[in-house]
């Protein structure tokens, strides 16, 4: 299933293969097969190991829903998936901080300089320009709303 591999980044056996086709506004890579959207994690592990339960899912060992390296997926129930979010502390509203989550524009680097401008009085409104984000966004760095867990 070449089309298929042609849309993975393929790196080392144990870095994340990132897809680089279409991905959904929830962060999932899917991937059109018989005309039908498929879970790109789900088949890259059938493709690998075989068919298995739909009942089960396939889940991540590294937390990147880009990721379809065989190596990182695993199958287990949603409770497992639920158990794993909880343990590993992902329970946020999309379960992804910083550029990690899936609608990013910025980066860990890009918000330590944003703090910098603002601890120097500089407006929102020119930073946002800046960066190309909402001045909202710029304020929610300001008062910790957002990236409070990364920087």
């Amino acid at each position: 299933m070449n089309r298929f591999w042609d849309k993975v980044d393929k790196k080392g056996k144990d870095d994340c293969w990132n897809w680089i086709g279409a991905i959904h506004k929830t962060g999932y890579v899917y991937f059109k097969l018989n005309r039908k959207a498929v879970r790109a994690n789900r088949l890259a592990y059938e493709l690998t190991y075989g068919k298995f339960s739909k009942e089960l899912d396939v889940l991540h060992t590294c937390d990147n829903r880009k990721c379809v390296n065989p190596n990182h997926l695993y199958l287990g129930t949603q409770q497992d998936n639920i158990n794993d979010m909880m343990r590993r502390n992902r329970h946020g509203k999309s379960g992804q901080v910083g550029e990690d989550h899936h609608s990013a524009k910025l980066n860990t680097q890009d918000v330590y300089e944003i703090k910098y401008f603002l601890g120097i009085k500089m407006k929102h409104k020119e930073i946002a320009k800046a960066y190309g984000v909402s001045r909202q966004a710029i304020t929610d760095i300001n008062t910790n709303r957002n990236w409070s867990k990364v920087v």
